[in-house]
């Protein structure tokens, strides 16, 4: 081929060694194909047929596609412009742009920055989400503390809450959840959602072990690590009764078989599951 090794290496890098044909995905290209035919004028390395604009990097492949019989043709080849890749097939219908990998790589980088400054956006605010929790602590204490100061009553605290659009239930979750971390000491607590912090104030006994698995781990991974782990020892509640009702605990397994008396009826999450009719009760 009459391209210069300079054109070569310039080509290469442009396109970063990947074919930006018919893909969706990266692949490693292995060629460098004409947008135009070479025998068209492009004997010469000078030859503006053989210029980095009028080449493109390919695999093998998609560089068969453009040849031969029925083959596909490069109707607009301009490196860099977001519309710079036109190709049609044989019957001049063009190639959708999510099938062209020139396209498809652009399209994953804007996705990809668009997460990228969500994510920062979320982390920003997730940090002044704890910024105001602290502050609805800090007021909640100065209300306690002193009550007949000018600051007003406890529910000043949630009505400062409800002009930002929060409820009272949202409110004080965010004031228990700042008490929590400063009690125990928790320092670097800003990456952590409330939900997790809300969990650990209530298991107090795993609030370490929740808190470095919900570190340790992605957001879905650790919910289901909830589920197996901490909801398995919730016990239920039953009811047995044979004239008088008294209340038992159910253990995960729920093993009560053993304490429910000979004619005995039982009402397990609210429905009759032994024993005689409701209505007979």
């Amino acid at each position: 081929m009459a391209i210069s090794e300079e054109v070569r290496r310039e080509v290469w890098e442009r396109d970063a060694g990947e074919c930006q044909l018919f893909h969706a995905e990266p692949v490693p290209a292995s060629e460098i194909a004409h947008v135009r035919h070479q025998g068209m004028g492009g004997d010469s390395p000078d030859s503006p047929l053989n210029q980095p604009d009028s080449l493109i990097l390919v695999c093998h492949g998609c560089h068969m596609k453009l040849h031969g019989r029925g083959a596909y043709k490069i109707t607009r080849w301009i490196p860099g412009d977001p519309e710079g890749l036109e190709v049609v097939s044989c019957r001049g219908k063009p190639v959708p742009k999510d099938r062209l990998w020139y396209y498809c790589k652009r399209i994953i980088s804007l996705v990809r920055d668009t997460m990228n400054m969500a994510m920062l956006q979320s982390i920003q605010a997730r940090a002044n989400l704890w910024a105001l929790a602290a502050a609805l602590y800090e007021l909640h204490r100065a209300n306690r503390l002193l009550p007949t100061a000018t600051s007003g009553s406890c529910a000043d605290v949630y009505d400062f809450g409800a002009d930002l659009g929060y409820t009272s239930a949202e409110v004080k979750r965010m004031i228990r959840c700042a008490r929590f971390v400063r009690e125990r000491g928790i320092e670097d607590f800003q990456h952590l959602s409330f939900e997790v912090v809300d969990l650990a104030r209530r298991h107090p006994d795993r609030a370490k072990e929740i808190l470095d698995v919900a570190t340790s781990v992605p957001p879905p991974e650790f919910w289901r690590w909830v589920e197996a782990e901490l909801k398995k020892a919730r016990k239920r509640k039953g009811w047995i009764g044979t004239g008088e009702i008294r209340q038992v605990e159910i253990d995960p397994e729920g093993k009560w078989e053993d304490e429910v008396p000979p004619g005995a009826w039982v009402l397990k999450g609210g429905s009759l599951v032994r024993g005689v009719r409701k209505e007979e009760l």
